[in-house]
C-alpha cells in the first residue's frame, strides 16, 4: 500500500545533539534550575484592579540560548478606607454639621495628595454632590489627564441635646415656617393627590 516514515527527536538528548554524561543534581542535565526570587516592579500611577504589568526579561530563562521570557504581574488594588473608585473618578462621603449645611461653610475635603478647603453653599442638603476637578486618579497612559473627586455632603443631625438646646431648636423650627421645607411640602402634597 505504501511506506510510512516518522521522525522524532532523540529520546536521550531531546534533539540537542549532545548528551550530558554526568548531569548535576539540581537541573538533572536540563541546564535550567528552578529558583524563587523577589524582584521590584514599577507600578504606574492610575493602575486599576485586575490590570497587568509586563516586566520584560524577568520571566523564565530562554531555552537553547534564547532570550528570557516576561513576567506578567496581575495587580490587585486594596480598597481605600475613604474613597471608592469608578474609572478615573473617586468618590467619598463627607459629614457636615447641621449649622454648616444651613449657613454654608468652608470645609476640609480629603484628596489623594492631602486635604483642601471647599466652600459649600448655605442650604446644602444631605446627598448633594460636589465635584473637585482634577483631583481624581491619573490616566495610566497620560498622567496629566486626571479624573475628578466627587464628594457627597452628609448632614449630621445633632444628638444628645440638653433641654435648653431642644427649646432653642423648637423656636428655630417654628421661625422657619413651611417655606423653608419645600421638599417635605411637595412630598405630602403628592400623597394627598393620590388619595
Amino acid at each position: 500500500m505504501g511506506v510510512f516514515a516518522t521522525t522524532s527527536p532523540c529520546g536521550r538528548c531531546g534533539g540537542k545533539g549532545r548528551i550530558i554524561k554526568t548531569p548535576c543534581t539540581a537541573c538533572r542535565g536540563s541546564g535550567l534550575e528552578r529558583k524563587r526570587r523577589t524582584i521590584q516592579a514599577k507600578i504606574p500611577a492610575g493602575i486599576d484592579n485586575g490590570q497587568r504589568i509586563a516586566n520584560r526579561g524577568a520571566g523564565d530563562a530562554g531555552r537553547n540560548g534564547g532570550p528570557n521570557g516576561d513576567l506578567l504581574i496581575l495587580v490587585t488594588v486594596r480598597p481605600h478606607e475613604i474613597f471608592t473608585r469608578e474609572g478615573m473618578n473617586i468618590y467619598c462621603d463627607i459629614p457636615v454639621t447641621f449649622s454648616e449645611a444651613a449657613l454654608g461653610a468652608t470645609i476640609k475635603v480629603p484628596t489623594l495628595e492631602g486635604d483642601i478647603t471647599y466652600d459649600i453653599p448655605a442650604g446644602t442638603q444631605t446627598g448633594t454632590a460636589f465635584t473637585v476637578r482634577g483631583k481624581g486618579v491619573p490616566n495610566i497612559n497620560n498622567p496629566r489627564n486626571r479624573g475628578d473627586l466627587i464628594f457627597t455632603a452628609v448632614v449630621e443631625t445633632p444628638q444628645n441635646m440638653n433641654s435648653e438646646q431642644k427649646e432653642l431648636m423648637r423656636k428655630l423650627a417654628e421661625s422657619f415656617g413651611e417655606k423653608n421645607y419645600q421638599k417635605q411640602k411637595r412630598f405630602f402634597d403628592r400623597i394627598k393627590k393620590k388619595k
